[in-house]
């Protein structure tokens, strides 16, 4: 049983994504399924352990989007949710743009 504990819904959303491990500046390009105010999910086979410190870059059309994060859960060979812990007030706009543009029903 998977318990919920987001602080707000996800909507689906795909965009490309690039996720830097900040400890030893590994990197996978992956893509977002789904995205939220605080944390997005990240397809991938290869992920980082819970608890990693992350930089996240993800770009979508002609906009990005840039922010520091937490892996908080994995999803073996599936990918990770990750918690948004900071990011610039510019990057906070776009965010906020790509969650009211979705019309899609939250996961």
């Amino acid at each position: 049983m998977i318990i919920e504990r987001r602080l707000t819904h996800r909507s689906l959303f795909e965009a490309s994504a690039e996720v830097i491990l900040d400890q030893s500046s590994d990197r996978i390009m992956a893509v977002l399924c789904d995205i939220g105010m605080h944390g997005c999910f990240v397809k991938t086979v290869f992920s980082f352990p819970v608890g990693s410190s992350v930089s996240l870059t993800i770009t979508e059309r002609n906009r990005s989007f840039s922010a520091t994060g937490e892996v908080c859960y994995l999803l073996m060979r599936e990918g990770m949710g990750i918690r948004f812990v900071q990011l610039a007030t510019g990057d906070s706009a776009v965010l906020q743009e790509w969650v009211d543009e979705q019309n899609a029903v939250p996961i």
